[in-house]
């Protein structure tokens, strides 16, 4: 900021700095033993402003000069509005970030870590001898007999059972990480509706490539888990999505148990399950944003 020069009259100070921001010029003013400095904010444009200085005190009644403040006052209305846009549109920002609440009803993700836990329990979490694992089995052979007969519920139960106690402790840091997140934000009834799809889809397509003969509630969470990827890619606002740490540790767990198969023809994991659980929370989160877009 560099002076301009210097006028007696406050009127006269605020009349040539109207024109001045007419012209481009924007200017400060200071009142210093009864005289008022005119300041230019840009530097370049200092020669420029000091001969309309000149101009104005050879002949401060020019009408140029009257329009020069109608036009500032008009430059200086649409600056305002500019601004209170500009503040809006921050505040509109940040209401579209804002996150989810933390607090709310999770009854679906309680009840689901509970029976999982209750089923390992009974289980002896897949130890042999027990009769209740066979029940929740997707089939206790290949030809699907018990689905056949009318036991539908076996289309779903594979995901409470669980075999080791990492086996159960794995799901359930990914169902307690992930489900209470998602139940908050999309009801609990969207919640359960997204486990049935999901688990039933999962189940079914590790049944018919593999084995029927599986389980664990890992479909279902590679869903949540592509679900909240997803939606923390396209919809950041929406309050769900999934920390570079979690999505590190699912991939590489993923891509494990894929080794695994390449490498013994055979896996600990139920890969198909993990594959076809992550597509379908993908694809519902895709779908969701889509529709918004």
């Amino acid at each position: 900021m560099r002076e301009i020069g210097v006028l007696d009259h406050v009127q006269q100070a605020d009349l040539l700095a109207d024109y001045l921001l007419s012209e481009g010029i924007k200017c400060h003013i200071d009142n210093q033993d009864s005289q008022f400095v005119l300041w230019a904010l840009d530097d370049d444009l200092v020669a420029k402003a000091k001969e309309h200085l000149l101009a104005f005190k050879a002949n401060p009644l020019d009408p140029v000069y009257a329009e020069g403040a109608k036009a500032a006052r008009q430059i200086r209305k649409e600056e305002l509005a500019r601004r209170k846009q500009y503040r809006k549109n921050i505040k509109d920002i940040r209401s579209s970030w804002s996150f989810a609440p933390t607090t709310g009803p999770t009854f679906v993700s309680a009840l689901l870590l509970s029976i999982c836990l209750i089923v390992g329990y009974l289980t002896w979490l897949g130890q042999a001898g027990n009769t209740i694992t066979p029940r929740l089995l997707f089939s206790t052979d290949m030809n699907w007999s018990e689905l056949k007969e009318g036991e539908l519920w076996r289309l779903i139960t594979p995901i409470f059972l669980h075999f080791g106690l990492m086996h159960i402790l794995f799901n359930a840091m990914w169902l307690i990480n992930l489900g209470p997140m998602i139940e908050r934000r999309n009801g609990s009834l969207w919640l359960l509706g997204f486990v049935l799809i999901t688990g039933i889809a999962s189940n079914f397509a590790q049944a018919y490539f593999v084995s029927p003969a599986f389980g664990g509630f890992s479909g279902v969470n590679y869903g949540l888990i592509g679900y909240a990827w997803i939606m923390g890619r396209r919809a950041p606002g929406s309050g769900i999505r999934l920390s570079p740490q979690s999505a590190g540790l699912a991939i590489a767990w993923g891509l494990l148990g894929i080794a695994g198969e390449f490498v013994h023809h055979q896996s600990w994991m139920a890969n198909w399950a993990h594959g076809v659980g992550f597509a379908v929370g993908c694809f519902w989160a895709w779908a969701e944003t889509e529709k918004s877009r």
